[in-house]
């Protein structure tokens, strides 16, 4: 998913096209994400940005959150299981 949604007047929309997407429940660092992703929870999960140190950020069971993963960054995946679409 690299790009969110803009209509034909140019305004940003609260959607995003439907990208590419995998479950993720092997702990590291994920290169395909990048740009805006959505991240589902498959069990309780902790992720973060390569090469931070925190415990990431948790999210619980079934949540659902959308990050921008800007250019040379990469998300990993500290703990847990995920779906991934980005």
């Amino acid at each position: 998913m690299k790009n969110a949604f803009i209509d034909k007047n140019g305004n940003n929309g609260q959607v995003s096209t439907i990208g590419r997407s995998k479950d993720i429940s092997t702990a590291g660092v994920i290169d395909e994400a990048s740009g805006v992703v959505r991240v589902k929870a498959i069990t309780d999960s902790r992720i973060r940005l390569e090469g931070q140190t925190d415990v990431g950020v948790l999210l619980s069971e079934y949540e659902t959150e959308y990050f921008n993963i800007s250019e040379g960054s990469k998300l990993e995946l500290v703990s847990g299981s995920i779906n991934l679409m980005y």
